[in-house]
């Protein structure tokens, strides 16, 4: 048996199929089976209720729903953790693809955001500008998520895009051409709506 990840807010597990068919006796024991696996489970929830419930198993290290997943599945395993600790390992891919996943998201909207100011064939844009332009993108979709300068400038850092002082009013990308032309090309190879949409007129839209 192993993880395979999740789906419909449950949990998949990937089981071998068996390569013998059942008959009457094979049922039997298999019920017989099923019965005293029920019984133990029933037998452990009495037992350690208490101190499952009083659990404060976490991994902080890992992100999106994996996190809740090891949690709760973490905190049911009493006295005994190298089990947890496994558990974790078994999650672990879980966890990375979901971050990856989950910067791409991000990622899409900053980009987004940029693509935005483009458009409007600003010269410039603040950091602070950015970050006020994704949060709304981000709540129209209606994501819980918000994005703060730190998160934003840090996003812009992963795509390879220069910060600079612009004025008192803080850092932010001077949107050259050569700029504006690679926002477009990210914008279409993360999929912005935007850039989805094109702009008449854009010649960066208009440039595939």
């Amino acid at each position: 048996m192993g993880f395979l990840g999740t789906g419909s807010g449950c949990l998949q597990l990937w089981v071998p199929p068996a390569n013998c068919s059942f008959g009457p006796p094979e049922q039997e024991r298999e019920a017989a089976a099923i019965t005293s696996l029920q019984n133990q489970l029933l037998m452990y929830r009495l037992e350690n209720y208490t101190k499952v419930k009083a659990s404060e198993f976490d991994v902080p290290e890992f992100y999106g729903a994996s996190r809740e997943y090891a949690r709760t599945l973490g905190r049911c395993i009493v006295d005994a953790p190298d089990v947890q600790g496994r558990l974790t390992t078994l999650l672990q891919d879980l966890s990375d693809a979901e971050r990856t996943e989950g910067a791409r998201t991000l990622d899409a909207v900053v980009i987004d955001a940029l693509v935005v100011c483009c458009h409007e064939r600003r010269p410039s844009v603040h950091v602070g500008e950015i970050a006020e332009l994704a949060n709304a993108i981000l709540k129209s979709e209606d994501e819980a998520v918000e994005l703060g300068l730190t998160k934003v400038g840090g996003r812009l850092k992963a795509m390879q895009f220069r910060t600079t002082r612009l004025d008192s009013a803080g850092h932010g990308i001077y949107l050259l051409n050569d700029e504006c032309v690679r926002i477009h090309k990210l914008g279409r190879a993360l999929g912005s709506a935007s850039v989805g949409k094109g702009l008449s007129g854009c010649r960066y839209c208009k440039n595939e």
